[in-house]
């Protein structure tokens, strides 16, 4: 069962036609498991969410917004995780694996098809349901809030192609660049840089 197409194929009769898809759900599972602990079932799980899912989502949005002759945006969510800077020992390696491929499908999205803009936020460890199980509060309370991924979100998808297309944006430095650009203050600072490296 395509369950990606038949969501793009509902959300395109409720909404009459879709312009801009946004790749965000995602498992960080197993939790805190080292890789070489990790079973195949594990490992598949965390792939069919975080990599097949949006592959097929975007696949079928792509086909739809082609049919549709409009042009389109897909943005896909990615972390700090899928960053060779932050491979560690923490049990993160799933996850962290599952989001630098979708880097990877996104370029190549990116690359084949026209008319069609495709990019990708990098998103620092924010305030969520799913974080909890993974940091302590005194971790946590430094983290961004889930608003400010909006805020990056919304920028990917109202931003001139040229700007956004086969690109992968960091949050936080993308956060400071609009507050610059919009002269307002950063959400970033105002969390503080330690939190923003957790």
């Amino acid at each position: 069962m395509d369950t990606g197409r038949e969501l793009v194929e509902a959300a395109a009769r409720v909404l009459g036609g879709i312009d801009v898809i946004v790749n965000n759900a995602a498992i960080h599972d197993p939790v805190r498991k080292p890789i070489w602990a990790t079973s195949t079932e594990e490992f598949e799980r965390t792939l069919r969410v975080n990599l097949i899912a949006p592959f097929e989502v975007a696949g079928a949005a792509i086909r739809l917004m082609l049919k549709q002759r409009t042009g389109g945006r897909i943005i896909n969510v990615s972390s700090i995780a899928a960053d060779p800077a932050h491979v560690s020992p923490d049990g993160i390696a799933s996850y962290g694996i599952s989001k630098r491929a979708l880097e990877a499908l996104s370029a190549f999205f990116a690359a084949e098809v026209g008319g069609i803009d495709v990019t990708v936020v990098r998103l620092t460890a924010i305030a969520t349901d799913m974080t909890k199980a993974l940091f302590p509060w005194d971790a946590r309370w430094q983290m961004l809030p889930a608003q400010s991924a909006a805020q990056a979100i919304a920028y990917l998808a109202t931003a001139p192609s040229e700007a956004v297309h086969g690109k992968v944006f960091d949050q936080v430095e993308l956060l400071s660049e609009m507050a610059t650009a919009l002269d307002v203050p950063n959400v970033a600072d105002q969390v503080g840089s330690e939190g923003t490296k957790q």
